[in-house]
C-alpha cells in the first residue's frame, strides 16, 4: 500500500492487488476506508499515472 496525492493535492491510498491484478484506491474517513474512482477533495477521475 502505497500513500500517494492526487493534483490537487489531496491523500490517497493505493492499494495493489496481485490475485486480483488491479489497483484499488482508497482515502481514509472518520473511522473506515473507503474505496473511491474520484478524488474526494476536485471530482477529477483518479488513475495511478496521474498520482504524485
Amino acid at each position: 500500500m502505497q500513500k500517494r496525492y492526487c493534483t490537487c493535492g489531496r491523500e490517497v491510498w493505493v492499494q495493489f492487488m496481485v490475485k486480483r491484478q488491479g489497483v484499488r484506491f482508497w482515502t481514509l474517513t472518520t473511522t473506515w476506508g473507503r474505496n473511491i474512482r474520484r478524488c474526494p477533495e476536485c471530482g477529477g477521475l483518479l488513475s495511478l499515472d496521474g498520482l504524485k
